[in-house]
């Protein structure tokens, strides 16, 4: 217990942990169910866990949630020494008591340095939480976006989907209004127009329940159809009908253009189709009169 308390008085304090090490003091005890090392990592104290770790501190310990040192390491952004952690053969892949992983911890956080070496650790790159979330659906529904784009170049899946809903990286980015990431995820090519097991809800419905502009826009752009009707009232509503119930004015005048702009493409494409069955049906006339 005594270190534990020492790392939390002291926590720069690295010539004062050096003397209680030599003098023997338990590298991994705990205090009130916390480790040590984990303190360490959660007050960025590099140094600190170096001399853990060079006092064959145990790297995959727990607290009594779970979670260990690299898991909070990876939590509050300390890089320096989760590179430490990893050196010492740091288990990347464990999960705490809530089924979180490091690298679930990472993304939800955005910190992409993190991010990175656990990557290069090899981290499960579609290892799922309890609720089935990859750790780009959690950088999506968190906003994370320097890690999201970390975890698309690192050729993450935008199409694995939460197996009690079916929502992929970009409903959640859009359900939750982070518009950058959902650029980022339409620009990896992720599906528009996925539809959630649950009452057909897309991308640009859910968008427009929340009233999020910008995703909507992203969304229209990328070709999103807004005339999938979603939710349990009747036969569902469009996203117009969304916004204009919610009283999303911003939204209602953009998804009202849309639906024009709709209209007007296929009323041109109706004419085209009517000349070109005229043209033939005339084709066909002046041949049978040269047969006759």
């Amino acid at each position: 217990c005594g270190m534990a308390i020492m790392i939390i008085d002291n926590r720069y304090h690295d010539k004062g942990a050096r003397v209680r090490l030599a003098y023997g003091v338990e590298v991994n005890c705990m205090c009130e169910g916390v480790l040590g090392s984990i303190m360490a990592c959660e007050v960025n104290s590099r140094r600190t866990v170096t001399l853990l770790l060079k006092f064959k501190a145990d790297v995959n310990l727990s607290n009594k949630n779970g979670l260990s040192a690299c898991s909070i390491a990876c939590h509050v952004g300390n890089a320096s020494s989760l590179r430490h952690l990893i050196k010492a053969n740091v288990d990347i892949h464990a999960f705490d008591r809530n089924e979180i992983g490091a690298i679930h911890h990472t993304c939800k956080n955005d910190n992409p340095d993190c991010l990175a070496l656990l990557l290069k650790a090899k981290a499960g790159i579609e290892s799922r939480t309890m609720n089935g979330n990859t750790p780009l659906m959690v950088s999506a529904q968190f906003g994370s976006e320097s890690c999201l784009l970390e975890l698309l170049r690192a050729g993450a899946n935008t199409e694995t989907a939460r197996r009690d809903t079916g929502a992929t990286a970009l409903a959640m980015a859009s359900q939750n209004g982070n518009d950058t990431c959902v650029d980022a995820l339409i620009n990896a090519r992720a599906n528009v127009d996925v539809l959630l097991d649950l009452d057909n809800w897309t991308p640009l419905t859910l968008s427009a329940y929340n009233g999020h502009h910008t995703c909507i826009c992203h969304l229209l752009r990328a070709g999103a159809n807004i005339e999938v009707r979603s939710g349990n009232e009747d036969n569902g509503m469009t996203a117009l009908q969304i916004v204009r119930k919610m009283g999303f004015a911003e939204c209602e005048v953009t998804l009202e253009k849309a639906n024009y702009e709709l209209r007007k493409s296929r009323k041109k494409a109706a004419k085209r189709s009517a000349r070109r069955s005229k043209k033939s049906h005339d084709e066909e006339c002046v041949i049978d009169d040269e047969l006759e």
